[in-house]
């Protein structure tokens, strides 16, 4: 079984979009396992799918993926 997932692929098994998946990484969110060296592409564990479906799941049920600091 393979192990590792590309952005897209990743975007297409959990119906979230790549600009999305983008934007979890720059806010330290949600991390790619390996970011290749040369071509800076994001890749993804099978480990990681459930994290991704549980980032989902709040994110839906109206949790803000940021809190402001008072």
């Amino acid at each position: 079984m393979k192990n590792r997932f590309s952005i897209g692929e990743m975007s297409k098994l959990h119906n979230v979009p790549v600009k999305t998946l983008r934007y979890y990484d720059d806010i330290g969110l949600f991390k790619p396992t390996k970011v290749d060296e040369s071509s800076k592409y994001r890749y993804y564990s099978i480990e990681q799918f459930e994290q991704l479906n549980t980032i989902t799941y709040l994110k839906f049920s109206g949790l803000p993926l940021k809190e402001k600091s008072l």
